[in-house]
């Protein structure tokens, strides 16, 4: 919880705790400082743990955290480090671990003292790490950064809002989460706290212009609630939180067509379930998205599609097994498997019982019997 507390403070957002409290908590006899940042496909706690473990093997003490797609590192040294210690350690980390970091691109700030002056050195390797992905350079530090870098193109805020309230007008969650996301890491690698808050406050109130005709159990975020934020992390989830509140609140007016939606949902279930149907193929016969489909199927059968699906293709197999006129492999293709060993595997994930057993158990006796 510390080591969070100290990325998140060095990273100018809200945190009750000192760096320097920080740091004498957890006993660290420390000379120097500095901050790197690694964005690109990869940037996991898996690959920070991994980070960190190399960083500490080579003598240094290493704190990591997700900060949205940003993967902020803080690392430091009881003695005074040099810039080419550190570009040797860096370079020595990207190239044993291969293809873990083939796509990662490592912004560093300058070396400081441990206290607020590592908060310049992570506005640095932010600005580092976004030229290096701009030039698609592996490693760069930020005195290597020219002045002829390109201005970050502005995020456009409208274009934003606009997408946001279509999907929240569809349901389409998913969407919101993932524009919400991109938006909130595109500001944080060129705008500062204040700054950030601002937009987001735009935005919003963009959103909500466009969903008037939302009912009256729609509830609204107060403008200065957001403005009042000092945890950036904490606004987003605050945003999130309430446009997917929203979200729900637009599936909920469709109601009385929700339960039609379901059933012909269902209708091409029973008619094709020997088929290869999926969630994509019906939501499109049914002209929606998948996502709103899975959406409104759980709400009215309290299965997901997937698990609705199977529960039939084995009551179907129940049905046949218990005739006892067709092999099981016959019986695993009828019903929609493609493979005899995996649908053994879900039978008996279903029913507690292999084919072989249930049917030895439930076949129709000559009279008419099971």
């Amino acid at each position: 919880m510390l080591e969070s507390d100290c990325i998140y403070s060095i990273a100018s957002m809200h945190s009750n705790t000192s760096i320097t409290t920080i740091f004498d908590f957890l006993q660290m006899p420390i000379s120097s400082g500095y901050v790197f940042i690694a964005k690109g496909e990869g940037g996991t706690i898996h690959f920070i743990q991994e980070i960190k473990r190399r960083m500490r093997y080579m003598t240094m003490e290493c704190l990591g955290d997700i900060i949205s797609d940003l993967c902020v590192f803080v690392a430091l040294s009881d003695t005074i480090l040099r810039r080419n210690q550190i570009r040797e350690m860096l370079w020595h980390i990207i190239e044993t671990m291969g293809n873990k970091s083939s796509s990662i691109h490592i912004g560093v700030g300058s070396i400081s003292e441990p206290n607020d002056d590592l908060k310049l050195s992570y506005n640095q390797a932010l600005s580092a790490v976004q030229y290096a992905e701009q030039q698609n350079q592996r490693l760069l530090f930020y005195d290597e950064v020219t002045e002829s870098l390109e201005s970050p193109k502005e995020y456009d805020i409208r274009l934003a809002a606009a997408s946001v309230a279509n999907w929240v007008l569809t349901g389409d969650t998913v969407r919101i989460a993932k524009q919400v996301d991109e938006m909130f890491s595109s500001m944080q690698m060129s705008l500062k706290h204040r700054e950030i808050v601002s937009k987001a406050y735009w935005f919003y109130a963009l959103v909500c212009s466009k969903l008037s005709n939302l009912d009256t159990q729609a509830v609204f975020l107060e403008p200065n609630r957001i403005l009042e934020y000092n945890d950036i992390p904490a606004l987003k989830e605050l945003l999130l939180s309430n446009l997917t509140s929203l979200a729900d609140i637009r599936i909920n007016q469709s109601n009385p067509k929700s339960s039609q939606i379901a059933e012909a949902a269902i209708s091409l279930v029973q008619a094709r379930y020997m088929e290869n149907i999926t969630l994509e193929s019906v939501a499109r016969e049914l002209n929606f998205s998948p996502y709103y489909l899975s959406r409104i199927f759980k709400k009215s059968t309290e299965y997901t599609f997937s698990e609705f699906l199977t529960n039939f293709r084995i009551e179907k197999a129940k049905e046949f097994l218990t005739k006892g006129n067709m092999s099981i492999k016959e019986i695993a293709f009828a019903v929609g498997f493609n493979s005899q060993g995996y649908f053994a595997k879900i039978f008996k994930k279903y029913t507690g019982n292999s084919p072989k057993e249930y049917s030895e158990k439930n076949i129709a006796e000559p009279g008419g019997h099971s």
